[in-house]
Order: C-alpha cells, then structure tokens, then sequence
C-alpha cells in the first residue's frame, strides 16, 4: 500500500502469479493523515530500520521505515499516519538505526515531510518545531 496519487489517502496494487496487475486507487478521503520521508545521513540513507512514534491527543502510533515485504515485492519507504480527525501531531520521535533521538513537537496535518537525520548528538536534542530540517 501507498500512496500513489499523493492525496492522502492509500492506495494498493494488487500482483497474483500468472495475473495482470490490478491497481485500486482510493478515492474516499476519511481525515486528517501525515506522511514522512527520512533520510539517513549517519544510519543507512534510505532510514530502513528508523521507528517513528507519533502522539496526538491521547492516540499514539509507530511505525518502521521497511523495505521490501513478500515475494518480488517492494513497499514505499514512506511511512504514512492516518490520523482521523486530529488537527496537529502533538511529539513526534525518530528513532534512527544509528541511535540518535530526534524529536519535533506540534506538527501539522495533511503534508509529507522529508526530514534528515542529525549528524551530530546536539542537533538531534534540539525540537525544530514544524519546519522539516533542510536536505544536506
């Protein structure tokens, strides 16, 4: 599943052995969502293995930067909150492969952020708030 048509809701393609491919495009907007991208500039650069916890309001959710997930098969490397009605990502934390800890606070809705990983410890306590780091 992803995101295909960058609107905000998923998307899926389906791929059986001997079969054509079928895509089912989403086209039912349900809320409010968050989409990141990571880079790794000390981890790995694709962020394979970063977790990522988001609190909003009294909701927590994670997710795993992945790559590739059954047979001949491969996944964005995007990680994708839906986050209902929920207005603003209260903390966000990356947990990155090589061990630093970077967490944003009061985040909005309904974007894709591409965020770096900091290269020095200092950088990953600071909170840059809502604006994603710039791309090295």
């Amino acid at each position: 599943m992803s995101d295909l048509d960058s609107d905000g809701d998923l998307d899926l393609v389906l791929q059986n052995y001997n079969m054509e491919s079928c895509l089912l495009i989403n086209q039912h907007q349900t809320g409010n969502w968050l989409r990141l991208r990571l880079h790794g500039v000390v981890s790995n650069r694709d962020a394979i293995g970063s977790r990522v916890l988001i609190r909003h309001g009294e909701r927590r959710q994670t997710r795993e930067v992945q790559c590739g997930s059954g047979y001949l098969a491969c996944q964005t490397l995007a990680v994708h909150f839906g986050l209902g009605d929920s207005s603003r990502i209260d903390r966000l934390d990356i947990y990155w492969p090589s061990g630093r800890h970077q967490v944003l606070e009061d985040i909005g809705v309904n974007q894709q952020l591409e965020l770096v990983e900091p290269s020095n410890h200092a950088e990953a306590l600071t909170n840059p708030g809502s604006a994603p780091p710039s791309n090295p």
